[in-house]
Formats: C-alpha cells, structure tokens, sequence
C-alpha cells in the first residue's frame, strides 16, 4: 500500500487530502518523513520555501513519488518541478476528484500536470526537429485514430480539463476518458503530456512551408 505524505506550511491546508487518503500523514518538514520513500508519495507545497527544488530533487533520490502543490501555478514552477524529478504539479486545493487522477497517473509512472498548462509546456519542450521517418511513422499513427478521438485530442491541446472537452463534444467524461485510452493505447503514449507533444508536433509539421 502507498503511503502519502503532504508536506506544508502550517497556514495551509485542505480537508481534501485526508478526505481522498484518509491515512494520510501531514506534516510542516521534510525532517518527518521517513528515511526512505519507497512506496511512499510526497504532496510537496514548494510555495514560499526558497530551496524547495533542492528538497524536492533529495526526496526523489529517496525513491519518494513527488507531486509538487502550489497556490498559484506558475510555467517557471511548473518546469522547475519537473527538473528537480516531481512527477506531478497540481493546484493545493484540487477536488478529491482530481487528487485521486493524480495518484493514480504518478502510480502508474506518468506525469500529472494541469490541463491548462498542457498547450504551454508542449509549446516550451516542442523546439525539435523530426527526421522523415519519424514523420512517417507518426503520420500512421494518428491516422489510425477516429474523428472523434482526434477530436477529443485536438480539444486537449486547448488545455481544456476532461469535462470541458465532454461539454465542448457534448460527451459524457467517462466517455472522454475512454476515447482517452483508446488513444493512448494507439499512439503508445502514456499521459497527457506525450500525447499533446505528440499532436502537436505533427501539427506543426503539416504547417510547415514546403
């Protein structure tokens, strides 16, 4: 069983973090923590502590599962946290709902980030060129999705949440999710992240001048 750690100042808190994992164990420093991180996840508040990435890298040398919480999202943060090894960047005071989506992509060793800043990160780590062969082989992969799936794509690239893209598609969000996994499984991504850099790649090689 994972245990879960939430790291945070004594000012800030969220009945929903022992409402999602009620054995959940919060404390105010890192000190508190187990010597060793295996099996354990680390809701890590890195607003307003100057060495938080230096914190974060160490826990992750632990073996600790690292999410990063903030109060006010950031791009600078956002790559900051991943640099230093976290393997998600969520908004502190996420619904139940959303703290359970991030324990489990971080369990199954994908990345969680917030739906809108998706387009954004795509657009910083997207400064690479293609090879033809690389092209060609994405191009048979994207064409083995259905209208709806690109569709469904094309709305996360947006950066919009899985509700809005059923709202937008007039979808139920279960059904967003499942065209989700149906696209993942087709294009051999894991998370949101490969897949919106993915898209958007090819996106960006169609509109390429010839």
């Amino acid at each position: 069983m994972t245990q879960d750690f939430f790291i945070t100042d004594a000012q800030t808190l969220s009945p929903r973090w022992q409402q999602c994992f009620p054995l959940a164990r919060i404390v105010n420093s890192v000190a508190d923590l187990p010597a060793a991180g295996s099996n354990c996840r680390a809701w890590y508040l890195a607003d307003k502590v100057p060495d938080w990435t230096v914190q974060v890298a160490e826990l992750c040398r632990l073996q600790f599962t690292v999410i990063v919480m903030t109060r006010a999202a950031s791009f600078n943060q956002l790559t900051d946290s991943l640099g230093a090894g976290a393997r998600g960047y969520v908004d502190a005071f996420a619904n139940r709902e959303i703290l359970g989506q991030v324990a489990q992509s971080v369990s199954a060793g994908a990345l969680w980030l917030p739906a809108e800043v998706v387009s954004s990160v795509v657009g910083a780590l997207n400064r690479h060129t293609r090879s033809e062969t690389s092209q060609q082989q994405h191009d048979v992969a994207l064409a083995r999705l259905t209208g709806r799936e690109r569709e469904v794509v094309e709305a996360l690239r947006q950066g919009l949440t899985n509700k809005q893209i059923a709202i937008q598609l007039d979808i139920s969000p279960r059904t967003v999710k499942e065209h989700l996994g149906s696209v993942f499984a087709k294009l051999g991504v894991s998370d949101r992240l490969q897949l919106a850099l993915l898209f958007n790649s090819h996106q960006q090689t169609d509109r390429t001048p010839s």
